[in-house]
């Protein structure tokens, strides 16, 4: 049961419910032993878009993409699918994960700062506690 403040709103909850639909949709469609553009690139790209929606989380589209391209990579095969498109799919993807950890890593780091120089500041006496009364 969602949390009161924590309900998601109409928009999500139709982005999530249209990212099931479309996965479903290629799941019974998807069909990799037949070959082709369509089956090869353009579904699992379609299942990758779903899955963004459903999850709402690039990283983790972007982690699976990367892996699942990288494993179907043949540099030296004939078709043109598994010798070029998944690779550039994974080095894309690896791309996106380093961008977004980074991103993430800045964030936390500053976010770390920002609070060391508050709790600093809450340390230091005030200027005038300082003074000293004249005798």
């Amino acid at each position: 049961m969602p949390q009161p403040g924590n309900t998601p709103d109409k928009v999500t909850q139709a982005l999530r419910i249209c990212g099931l639909l479309l996965a479903a949709a290629v799941m019974l469609t998807l069909d990799t032993g037949r070959g082709g553009v369509v089956h090869l690139l353009l579904l699992p790209l379609a299942l990758a878009l779903a899955a963004w929606m459903i999850l709402r989380s690039l990283l983790a589209v972007a982690l699976a993409g990367m892996l699942m391209a990288a494993v179907h990579a043949d540099l030296s095969a004939a078709d043109w699918l598994t010798a070029r498109a998944y690779p550039l799919i994974s080095f894309v993807c690896a791309a996106s994960v380093a961008v977004i950890l980074s991103r993430r890593f800045r964030r936390y780091i500053r976010a770390t700062r920002r609070a060391r120089r508050q709790q600093q500041a809450q340390r230091r006496p005030h200027p005038v506690e300082q003074q000293s009364p004249d005798p």
